[in-house]
């Protein structure tokens, strides 16, 4: 026996199975995106990238960079203009800096635990998860976030060495009164 398919027979089977083989892919991606909008609300309402500016200061002074901004200036005065540079390209890396959180988070935690979190926070009944997940999301910031936070750390330790008084020729700086 013989049977014959038209095109657009064949055409209404494939849609068909193709259908039936790409709908768990968009109920994943659709859970993927209510992760990851479950975690940019947890990041933000609990205020989890605040210590973008913490982290970079500790890298700012691990630098040569800084150790040469102290001999002109003083330990004092070289942190206050490191620390104003910092506050002032934060606005230029914060958000980034959320989303790579958020992300890290939505890797590990799922959006009703992400959404209790945020809600919630210290009292939700998933803080014990959160505590359990921090060694991971916090490698996975390390890998996703350090070209971030070196040039964070760069755009502000240089715009402080431009703004630093340069020594003269006897080697003091400013002023010679």
């Amino acid at each position: 026996m013989r049977v014959k398919y038209s095109s657009a027979k064949a055409f209404t089977c494939c849609v068909a199975v193709l259908s039936l083989t790409l709908s768990p892919l968009r109920m994943a991606r659709a859970s993927s995106d209510d992760t990851r909008g479950a975690a940019a609300l947890f990041v933000e309402q609990q205020h989890i990238g605040s210590n973008l500016p913490s982290l970079a200061w500790m890298v700012a002074i691990r630098t040569v960079t800084f150790a040469a901004l102290v001999h002109r200036l003083g330990r004092t005065e070289a942190a206050s203009l490191v620390r104003a540079k910092l506050s002032l390209y934060r606005s230029d890396y914060q958000a980034s800096w959320d989303a790579n959180l958020a992300s890290a988070y939505a890797n590990e935690l799922t959006a009703d635990e992400l959404r209790s979190l945020a809600k919630y926070g210290p009292t939700s009944p998933f803080a014990s998860k959160l505590r359990s997940v921090q060694n991971d999301v916090g490698g996975e910031m390390q890998v996703a976030s350090k070209a971030l936070l070196t040039s964070y750390v760069s755009i502000a330790l240089n715009a402080a060495l431009r703004e630093a008084p340069s020594p003269d020729s006897s080697g003091h700086v400013g002023d010679p009164r």
